[in-house]
């Protein structure tokens, strides 16, 4: 049974991670050329792949990095030197095979267990995709902040400065799903919003000047998320935002994201809480944006939450519901009509480590009722029956059955449940 007092969770989850987590993912290193394997069926017991997409390689460089400070703070047991062992080979792997020679901006998308690049789409090349940049990226300066090692950081800069001047000049990809023609995507902001901030704490620990532009491009990007894509009467984020307002009405334009609605907003409320400490907005700025995204996670689940099953609905409708408005013909919709009942593993775990958050930042009640109704789906669904293999049953039916479907890429993900576990266990050890 799920903890019904903040004072028994640091346990719970402390548990969760030594016990169920940490042990699949360890036996799933590529301890030769380094990463990791991810290519599972959805339960975890047959690894159908040893391809490697890049996205969660530059993730699972994160976990290894993060991991390793969180065992030189004795807030999880070891080992330090095979966990600094893999994340220097993975370091090393994705320097040498995903990074793309000039003139081409990023990286590969896809690589084979050894190394060699291949097109996930055929015909579109190699780089199809700026959020793998960004989970390399945000790989590199966490390696780079848990070492004090500055060459990863350079190197993460530099494909940093790549990323925004592609962005910049209009040149965002994004498979498998492309943004839709004549709009703007909160996604872009989010992962920037993310990527910046954690330049900036491997600047912190580098004592690299950089820190402060760093933090202040997070800012903007947050500033952007709570202005552009927030909506004033009803409190959601605005996932697509047409050029064109007579779009207005579109099932792009309609709908609402909820997983990446709640993972932003603690994105955004971290980096609100770093800039003030920083001097770089006011106490009477911080509150307002503070409230907005507070807001934004109380409502995305209010309006995600499934009233039949229970659960976190992928998609939805900003009046709730199944996404409704009129179709542009675009591979953006696609996703939206096939898969918005579909209960998923990343969403439920981003809702658990808000919560926790604007519980902990706001003193809230109602943040921790809702931390409550979300935690006792999610361990009543979502982990594997089998100990044997442990983890979770990621992808999920509307009624919480498992169900073998490609959800963006043909991966297990070690990344959202994790990350979020290794960040409920410092913020419930830092409150103490």
């Amino acid at each position: 049974m799920y903890p019904r007092s903040p004072a028994l969770l640091a346990a719970f989850y402390h548990r969760q991670l030594q016990q169920d987590l940490i042990p699949f993912w360890d036996k799933a290193w590529d301890s030769e050329v380094g990463g990791v394997f991810t290519c599972f069926c959805n339960d975890g017991s047959r690894l159908l792949s040893t391809d490697k997409y890049v996205w969660s390689q530059g993730r699972f460089l994160w976990l290894l990095s993060h991991r390793m400070a969180m065992v030189d703070h004795g807030l999880l047991d070891g080992p330090r030197d095979a966990l600094l062992e893999q994340a220097r080979l993975t370091c090393g792997f994705l320097l040498q095979h995903a990074l793309l020679d000039p003139p081409a901006a990023g990286c590969a998308f896809l690589l084979s267990r050894e190394g060699e690049k291949k097109e996930s789409i055929p015909g579109k090349g190699f780089h199809t995709s700026f959020y793998a940049d960004c989970f390399v990226i945000l790989g590199l300066a966490e390696y780079a902040r848990v070492t004090g090692l500055s060459a990863p950081l350079e190197h993460a800069f530099a494909l940093y400065r790549r990323t925004i001047a592609d962005i910049e000049a209009g040149c965002v990809v994004s498979e498998p799903y492309p943004i839709p023609p004549r709009c703007i995507s909160q996604s872009v902001p989010m992962i920037l919003c993310d990527v910046s901030y954690g330049l900036a704490q491997a600047c912190v620990a580098l004592s690299d000047q950089r820190q402060m532009e760093s933090l202040a491009e997070s800012l903007g990007f947050a500033r952007t998320i709570l202005s552009v894509h927030y909506d004033q009467e009803q409190g959601l984020l605005h996932e697509i935002v047409p050029l064109d307002e007579r779009d207005m009405d579109t099932l792009v334009a309609r709908h609402v994201n909820p997983g990446h609605a709640i993972e932003s907003m603690w994105f955004c409320g971290r980096t609100v809480a770093a800039a003030e400490a920083a001097g770089l907005l006011s106490a009477q700025e911080m509150e307002e944006l503070g409230f907005r995204a507070a807001r934004v996670v109380e409502r995305s689940i209010a309006i995600g939450w499934d009233p039949e099953y229970g659960g976190l609905l992928r998609f939805c409708d900003r009046e709730g519901g199944s996404p409704q408005g009129r179709l542009l013909d675009c591979p953006y919709e696609r996703q939206l009509v096939d898969t918005w009942d579909a209960k998923l593993w990343w969403v439920h775990s981003e809702a658990l480590y808000s919560t926790l958050f604007y519980y902990s930042s706001t003193g809230d009640s109602r943040f921790w009722n809702i931390h409550q109704l979300v935690a006792d789906y999610i361990f009543s669904t979502f982990p594997n029956t089998d100990r044997q293999i442990g983890e979770w049953v990621q992808i999920r039916d509307r009624q919480g059955l498992p169900i073998e479907r490609v959800m963006a890429l043909p991966v297990k993900d070690p990344y959202h449940i994790m990350r979020d576990f290794l960040l409920i266990l410092e913020l419930l050890c830092t409150d103490r």
